[in-house]
């Protein structure tokens, strides 16, 4: 991996660990967004918002191409399921990149 990329994916564990908790014993990721609260499966990939249970999937037409080189389509890859956690978190600015 790009020394760059490196930098930045471990720039994303530092700032999201107060907002992203894993809850191993529900193959779970909690994501506490700005505006709603989600669950990720770690094993399946579905995201679910916890207000209303919308299940939510990551539009990748309206993906940006800098996300599409650090994540994969791959629904096991935990890269995957950590940037689009990271997304979550931050779901007041990149919510409009899930459906």
């Amino acid at each position: 991996m790009p020394q760059y990329l490196e930098s930045l994916r471990q720039s994303f564990g530092t700032v999201s660990s107060l907002h992203i908790v894993e809850d191993s014993d529900n193959d779970l990721l909690i994501v506490q967004g700005q505006i709603h609260f989600y669950r990720i499966s770690t094993s399946t990939g579905r995201i679910e918002r916890a207000s209303d249970g919308a299940v939510l999937e990551l539009n990748w037409r309206s993906l940006p191409d800098q996300f599409r080189l650090i994540i994969n389509r791959q629904s096991d890859s935990a890269a995957r399921l950590r940037m689009q956690a990271f997304m979550l978190m931050n779901d007041g600015v990149f919510a409009r990149y899930f459906t």
